[in-house]
């Protein structure tokens, strides 16, 4: 086969592969012809009480067990923002529970538990870094 006659035979290939097909065509509605179904029924769902899981939820925690850290309402004594820093920066803490809603959770190396609230989330983070080597065993329980 001659190269010129190749070259013509696989350009018209190419061509053909690229044409776009038709658009189907659909009847338009009449003007002023409207068309709606009614709703469908409502399938009656039944209520879940407000202490109840969704379904097929498993509860995992016990109720009856000790919680391994102190809830915020739990928090103990309440202190400012600055007697907080100041504690954690003397080496005084042993541990901190940071919440969403800015209550953090102090449990001393005495076992005393306070609460305070930060000014900003992981406030008390960046101050447990600025304090270094001094704040380096101090508990972060991750959730």
């Amino acid at each position: 086969m001659k190269p010129a006659l190749l070259i013509v035979v696989v350009l018209t290939l190419i061509l053909a592969a690229c044409q776009t097909a038709k658009p189907t065509e659909t009847a338009a509605p009449v003007l002023g012809e409207t068309q709606s179904l009614p709703p469908a029924p409502a399938e009656a769902t039944p209520e879940t009480a407000v202490d109840e899981p969704y379904p097929g939820a498993v509860e995992l925690v016990d109720p009856n067990a000790t919680p391994a850290y102190p809830a915020p309402d739990e928090g103990g004594t309440p202190v400012e923002w600055e007697e907080a820093t100041k504690l954690i920066l003397e080496g005084k803490v042993a541990q901190v529970t940071q919440y969403d809603n800015l209550t953090v959770i102090l449990v001393l190396k005495d076992g005393q538990t306070m609460s305070t609230l930060e000014p900003a989330l992981d406030e008390v983070f960046n101050l447990i870094e600025e304090c270094g080597d001094l704040c380096k065993d101090i508990e972060v329980p991750t959730s």
